[in-house]
C-alpha cells in the first residue's frame, strides 16, 4: 500500500533558524580544517647518506633541529622524512663520522656525505651493551673504543689478547710467560676480588663467550713428582687466544662499575665488548693480507762462565771438586763447552699469518665472510701455535621495520706450549738450564738414548724431544639477533629486539712423559711412563630480549629500555691419567695404574633491566638504570638482588651562552653504577666425601663447609670527568678520576676447632677500594697536504688498599714464603704489595714495593707523509711495577749468575762478612732477605712499530686497470725494544696465571719473544 504523502509549510522563523545552525557548523568546519591545512603543508625530505668513500651508511641518526623529530637511515642508507615546507636544519651522526650540520629543503631530496672523525669525541658507542647506544659526545662514563686499525692496523698480532697492551687506559695487562699461544691477564681499575677472578666479562657480537685457563694436569704427581695439582703454575694460556683478530671491527671496554652496572652479576672486574666485521652495500670487494714473522728472544738471561777456580769454589766436597774439574778439562780439550741457553732458545723461528675476506652486499642482504691460518713455531723445537679460523657474518633486512644478523665463527687451534714454567720438580727446561754447566755432556747420543743429567732432575734434550704438552680446542661461537619496529615515525619509535647465542668449545689436552725419562725413573709412584687426556668441555648461553622507546620531544628526547636477560654455562671437565707406560706407549688405558677425574658445573644467572635516558638537546642527558640478577652460586639462588645506575653529563658547548670558539666541546660528567662478583661454584653447599668402609661405598663429613648465606661481592664505583676538544677537536683531552669499593670479600675462613670444622669455603672478610686517575690526550701535530700526524697520549694509574677485615693480617694469594715475598691483606695497605724479611720490631714483615705499577704511560703515534707511506709506533711506560724474582735464587744455587765468582766481603742484605773476600755467589746465601728477591720491574717498550706503502686504486689503474683496487707493503715490529733494569727474562710476568693478587712471580718462565713482519696486502 502506498505511503501517504506528508505536506509542511516551513515558516520564516524556522528559515531563520536552519540558516543560523549551517552558519555555526561552517564556523566549527572552519575551526576544524584549520589546523589540518597546516599539516597538509608538509612535504617529504629524503635522501641517501654515504661516506666519504661512497658506501652507504645504515644506521645513521638524523634530528630536525627545534622540532624534536628524527629517523635514521635504512639499511642502503636511504632516509625519508615528513617535514613542513621550508627550510629546515638537519644533524647526521653515525660512531666513527663527523657529525654534520646542513639545510635541507621541504619537498626536495638531499644526499648527505660523512667524514671520517679524527677523534672520537662524536662516536656512538655502547655504554649499557644491552639494548641501548650512546654519543662518546653524550656518554657519562669514560670508555674506551679500540678501532680495527688500532687494534691490528700498525702489527698483526698472534693472539687478539696480544693486541691491547698499553692500548687501553685504566687497564693492568701482564703477559704471562712467552711460550707460543698467547697468555694474558688484564685488571681494570684495579683488582675486584681476593680470591674470585679480576677478568672482565668479554661479550663477542652479543655472545658471552669462555676466557677461563684449561688444566691440562701437568701440575699433578706424575709429571711433577709432587703431590699435589698446581694448576697456576701449568703455564696455561686463556681461550681469548682463540679469537681471529684480523676479524674484529671494534673493542669497546666498560672500565668500571659505574659504565657495566647493566650487567649486575657478572661485571665487577668489567666488561669487554667486541665486534666483528660487516659487509657493506656494494660491489664485492675482496681482501687478501699474508704476513711473515721472524721470531727471536727479546734477552737472554746472562749465565756465568766456568773454570776449574769456580767449580772449587763452588762445590765443598774434594772429590766432588776433582770429578767436575776433569769434567771440565775434558770437554774443553773437546771443544764440547755449550751454551746451552742460547742452543735450545736461540732459533729464528717462522710465523706464518694468513687472512682472506670477502665483503658486500645489496640493499636487502650484506655479508663478510672470512677466512685465517696463523702458524707460529716457538724459540723451542716442538713447541708452536696454530689457529684456523671460518666465519660468516650476514646482515639482512626484510622491510623497511625488520631486519636479522646472522654470526657464525668456527676455530681450530693447536697449541704446543713446551715445558716451561714451575713445576716443583725440575722438569722444566728452563729450571734445568739454571743449573747445568757449559761444560755438561747432555746432547742426545748417537744410539737414540739421552744422558743423564747429574745437575738437576732432568735432561732438557728429552724433554725437548719426547715429552708432550699439546691442546686442541674445537670451538663454535653462534649469534643471532633480529629487531622488529612496532612504531616507527617523527615522533616515536618502539623497537623490540631478541638477541642470543652460545659459544662451545672442547678443549682436548695431551700430556706425555716416557718412561726412560730420568724424572719418570724416579717418579714417586714407582711407575715410570705417564699419559694423560683432558676434556674440556664448555657451553655459554644467553640471550637478551628487550624493548626500546625512543620519544622525539621539541625540547627534550626520551629513550627507555626494558628487557629480561639469561646467561647459563655448562662446563664439564674429564681426564684419564695413566702411570707405568713402556717407552713408546701413549694411551693411558695400558698403564699399570689409571686413575679418572670427573667434575661437572652449570651456573645460571637470569635477570631483568630497566633503563631510562633523558635528553635535553644534547646539552644536558640524564640515565637511571636498574638490574636484578639471581644466580646459583648464592645461598638465596631463587632472590634477585639489584644494580642500581645513574649518570648525568652537560655540554656546555651547546649552550646558547657558550662564546669560547676555540673550544668547540667541554663536557662535564659524573656517574655512579653497582655490580656484583660470583662466589666460586659450590661455595654454598657442603661436599661430602665418598669412602669405602668394609667394601661398601660411602660419605663421610666434610673438612670443609659451605656458607648458607654466601652471596656475591659488590662493587660500587664513583666517577667523575671532563672531556674538552679544542680546534675543532685537534686536540681532546679526557680526565676522568674514579673511586671503585668492593665489599664482602669472599675468602676461605678459619674456624675455631670447637666448631668440629677446619674451614668455610667462601666468607666475606672485608673490603677494598680502588682510586685513579685517568689522562687522555689526542692531538694533530701536524695537518698539511704532504703530512698529517696524529698522536694519542695516554697516562694512568690506581692506587689499591684495603679498608676493612675481620681477620688479622694474612696472606694472600700464592706463598713462596716471606724470604721471596707475598702479597698480604692489613687494614691500610695494598692487597698486591710485596711483603717479606727482614721482620719489623713490631713483628710485622717489611713492606716492599707493588705488584700494581705507580704509573703507566702510553704514546701511539701515526704519521701519513708523502701521499702514499705510513709510519705508527706504539711506547708504552710502566713504572713502579714490581716482581719477586724467583729466578736469582735458582741462578745462584746453580752457580749460573753471571757475578757468581765476583769477590765480595758484604752478604746479600750489605752487611759485611769478616774474613777474606769469597765469591759473590757464596755471599749471597749469607743475610738473605725478600729485598734481593722483589725487583723493581719498571720499563719502556716499543710494543709495535710499522712502515708501510699504500698504493691507492687511482694510481693502479694505470697499470693494472680496475681489478686491483688497492695494495699496502710494510714492515713491521713487536716488542722490538725493551729498556728495563729488571734482571729476569722480561718484566711483565705471571707464573700463577690470572690471578688476582700474587701474580708477579718469575720462576723460570720461557723467554719472551719480539717479531719483525713483512706484510702485503692486496684488496679486489
Amino acid at each position: 500500500m502506498a505511503m501517504p504523502c506528508l505536506k509542511k509549510t516551513i515558516t520564516n522563523s524556522e528559515i531563520m533558524q536552519i540558516k543560523t545552525t549551517i552558519n555555526s557548523l561552517g564556523i566549527i568546519w572552519l575551526l576544524l580544517i584549520t589546523p589540518l591545512a597546516g599539516l597538509f603543508a608538509q612535504g617529504i625530505l629524503s635522501g641517501k647518506v654515504t661516506s666519504d668513500k661512497g658506501e652507504a651508511l645504515p644506521g645513521v641518526s638524523i634530528m630536525v633541529k627545534g622540532s624534536g623529530r628524527g629517523t635514521t637511515t635504512d639499511s642502503a642508507g636511504v632516509y625519508r622524512i615528513n617535514l613542513p615546507t621550508g627550510a629546515c636544519e638537519l644533524s647526521f651522526s653515525l660512531m666513527g663520522y663527523k657529525t654534520k650540520q646542513t639545510t635541507g629543503h621541504v619537498p626536495s631530496t638531499l644526499n648527505v656525505v660523512l667524514e671520517l672523525a679524527s677523534q672520537d669525541l662524536t662516536e656512538i658507542i655502547i655504554t649499557t651493551g644491552l639494548a641501548t647506544g650512546i654519543k662518546k659526545s653524550n656518554a657519562a662514563n669514560s670508555i674506551v673504543s679500540l678501532s680495527a686499525n688500532r687494534l691490528t692496523g700498525t702489527v698483526v698480532p698472534s693472539t687478539l689478547d696480544g693486541a691491547f697492551s698499553g692500548k687501553i687506559v685504566g687497564a693492568t695487562i701482564t703477559q704471562m710467560s712467552g711460550a707460543p699461544g698467547g697468555g694474558i691477564s688484564m685488571q681494570l681499575r684495579g683488582i675486584s676480588s681476593i680470591t674470585g677472578s679480576s677478568q672482565p666479562l668479554f661479550i663477542l657480537d652479543g655472545v658471552i663467550i669462555n676466557d677461563a685457563s684449561f688444566d691440562a694436569g701437568r701440575g699433578t704427581n706424575a709429571f711433577n713428582g709432587s703431590n699435589s695439582i698446581s694448576k697456576g703454575q701449568d703455564n696455561l694460556a686463556n681461550r681469548l687466544a682463540d679469537l681471529n683478530a684480523a676479524d674484529i671491527a671494534s673493542v669497546e671496554i666498560l672500565k668500571g662499575s659505574s659504565a657495566a652496572a647493566i650487567y649486575g652479576t657478572l661485571a665487577n672486574a668489567g666488561v669487554v665488548i667486541i665486534t666483528t666485521k660487516k659487509g657493506s652495500i656494494g660491489p664485492t670487494k675482496v681482501s687478501l693480507t699474508q704476513d711473515v714473522a721472524a721470531i727471536s728472544a727479546t734477552k737472554f738471561l746472562p749465565y756465568g762462565s766456568w773454570d776449574a777456580t769456580k767449580i772449587r769454589a763452588f762445590y765443598s766436597d774434594t772429590a766432588q771438586q776433582n770429578t767436575e774439574i776433569a769434567a771440565y778439562d775434558a770437554a774443553k780439550a773437546a771443544g764440547h763447552i755449550y751454551n746451552y741457553p742460547k742452543e735450545i732458545y736461540g732459533r729464528t723461528a717462522i710465523g706464518t699469518y694468513s687472512q682472506l675476506g670477502i665483503s658486500g652486499g645489496s640493499e636487502k642482504t650484506r655479508f663478510y665472510i672470512s677466512g685465517g691460518y696463523n702458524h707460529e713455531d716457538g724459540l723451542t723445537k716442538n713447541t708452536g701455535f696454530q689457529r684456523a679460523t671460518l666465519r660468516a657474518n650476514i646482515n639482512h633486512t626484510i622491510n623497511d621495520r625488520w631486519d636479522f644478523q646472522l654470526n657464525s665463527n668456527f676455530i681450530n687451534n693447536v697449541t704446543n706450549r713446551g715445558w716451561e714454567n714451575n713445576d716443583n720438580n725440575g722438569v722444566n727446561i728452563g729450571t734445568n738450564l739454571t743449573s747445568l754447566p757449559a761444560y755438561a755432556q747432555i746432547h742426545r747420543l748417537p744410539d737414540g738414548t739421552y744422558p743423564v743429567n747429574p745437575y738437576y732432575a732432568e735432561n732438557p734434550f728429552h724433554v725437548i724431544d719426547a715429552f708432550i704438552n699439546q691442546e686442541t680446542t674445537n670451538r663454535l661461537i653462534e649469534s643471532f639477533s633480529t629487531n622488529y619496529m612496532l612504531i616507527k615515525n617523527e615522533r616515536d619509535q618502539l623497537k623490540a629486539s631478541f638477541q642470543g647465542g652460545f659459544d662451545y668449545l672442547l678443549t682436548e689436552a695431551k700430556l706425555y712423559a716416557p718412561a726412560d725419562a730420568q724424572s719418570q725413573i724416579n717418579a714417586i709412584s714407582g711407575y715410570p711412563g705417564a699419559s694423560r687426556f683432558t676434556n674440556n668441555r664448555n657451553m655459554n648461553t644467553n640471550f637478551q630480549l628487550a624493548l626500546v622507546n625512543t620519544v622525539f620531544g621539541d625540547r627534550f628526547t626520551n629513550k627507555t629500555s626494558a628487557g629480561l636477560v639469561r646467561f647459563n654455562q655448562n662446563l664439564s671437565v674429564n681426564a684419564v691419567q695413566g702411570e707405568g707406560l713402556v717407552t713408546g706407549q701413549e694411551n693411558p688405558n695400558n698403564a699399570v695404574v689409571r686413575s679418572t677425574y670427573s667434575y661437572n658445573q652449570q651456573i645460571i644467572n637470569a635477570g631483568a633491566f630497566l633503563q631510562h635516558e633523558i635528553n635535553w638537546q644534547d646539552r644536558l642527558i640524564a640515565t637511571a638504570a636498574i638490574r636484578v640478577d639471581k644466580n646459583t652460586t648464592n645461598a638465596s639462588y631463587n632472590t634477585f638482588y639489584p644494580f642500581p645506575k645513574a649518570s648525568l653529563a652537560a655540554n656546555l658547548t651547546k649552550f646558547d651562552w657558550w662564546n669560547i670558539s676555540e673550544i668547540n666541546h667541554f663536557k662535564l660528567r659524573f656517574a655512579y653504577g653497582e655490580t656484583g662478583g660470583p662466589a666460586a661454584f659450590g661455595s654454598n653447599y657442603s661436599q661430602l666425601n665418598p669412602t669405602v668402609y668394609q667394601n661398601t661405598l660411602g660419605v663421610t663429613a666434610p673438612v670443609t663447609i659451605g656458607n648458607n648465606k654466601i652471596r656475591y661481592e659488590i662493587a660500587s664505583e664513583m666517577e667523575y670527568g671532563a672531556d674538552l676538544g679544542f680546534f675543532d677537536n685537534r686536540i681532546t683531552l679526557e680526565l676522568t678520576y674514579y673511586d671503585k669499593k668492593v665489599r664482602n670479600l669472599l675468602q676461605p675462613f678459619i674456624l675455631a676447632p670447637s666448631v668440629g670444622y677446619e674451614s668455610i669455603t667462601g666468607y666475606p672478610i672485608g673490603d677494598l677500594q680502588n682510586r685513579g686517575l685517568e689522562v687522555s690526550l689526542g692531538f694533530t701535530p701536524l695537518n698539511k697536504p704532504n703530512v698529517k700526524w696524529n698522536s694519542t697520549l695516554n697516562y694512568w694509574y690506581n692506587r689499591s688498599k684495603m679498608t676493612r677485615l675481620i681477620i688479622p693480617p694474612a696472606a694472600a694469594g700464592p706463598n713462596l714464603g716471606a724470604l721471596y715475598g707475598f702479597n698480604e691483606l692489613r687494614v691500610g695497605q695494598s692487597p698486591t704489595a710485596f711483603v717479606g724479611t727482614p721482620v719489623q720490631p713490631d713483628g710485622s714483615l717489611t713492606l716492599y714495593g707493588d705488584a700494581q705499577p705507580k704509573f703507566q704511560l702510553s704514546s701511539f703515534n701515526q704519521i701519513d707523509f708523502l701521499k702514499h707511506f705510513q709510519l705508527s709506533f706504539l711506547l708504552h711506560w710502566n713504572y713502579g711495577s714490581y716482581v719477586s724474582n724467583f729466578t736469582r735464587f735458582q741462578l745462584d744455587q746453580g752457580g749460573q749468575s753471571p757475578d757468581w765468582m765476583v769477590p765480595t766481603h758484604l752478604d746479600a742484605s750489605g752487611n759485611k762478612i769478616p774474613g777474606a773476600s769469597i765469591p759473590t755467589g757464596l755471599a749471597r746465601q749469607k743475610g738473605l732477605t725478600a729485598a734481593y728477591f722483589i725487583e723493581d720491574a719498571s720499563y719502556i717498550k716499543l710494543r709495535e712499530v710499522a712502515l708501510n706503502y699504500v698504493i691507492d686504486q687511482h694510481k693502479l689503474q694505470k697499470y693494472l686497470g680496475s681489478r686491483i683496487h688497492g695494495i699496502k707493503v710494510g714492515v713491521s715490529a713487536q716488542n722490538l725494544l725493551t729498556i728495563t733494569k729488571y734482571t729476569g727474562f722480561d718484566p711483565e710476568v705471571s707464573a700463577f696465571g690470572q690471578t688476582s693478587v700474587g701474580s708477579n712471580y718469575d720462576i723460570v718462565s720461557a723467554p719472551y719473544t719480539k717479531r719483525i713482519l713483512f706484510h702485503l696486502g692486496v684488496d679486489f
